[in-house]
């Protein structure tokens, strides 16, 4: 089961803006970092370590990266 977050206004929080993106989630002391990448980056960075990787009916897509 997925839970619905709110995300931070872009230019609020360093973002010009979240179109195109991948949003990075990590834990980090009790609480969560988010970052945002381009698909490219991402999927340099971190695509040989995707792991469970789903599609929802809009398209988007999640995982965990191990």
């Amino acid at each position: 089961m997925m839970e619905k977050i709110s995300l931070p206004i872009p230019e609020t929080h360093g973002f010009d803006i979240y179109d195109g993106k991948v949003l990075l989630f990590q834990r980090a002391e009790g609480r969560f970092v988010m970052r945002a990448l381009e698909a490219d980056d991402f999927e340099t960075s971190f695509g040989d370590r995707l792991a469970e990787v789903r599609v929802m009916n809009s398209g988007r897509r999640y995982g965990h990266i191990t």
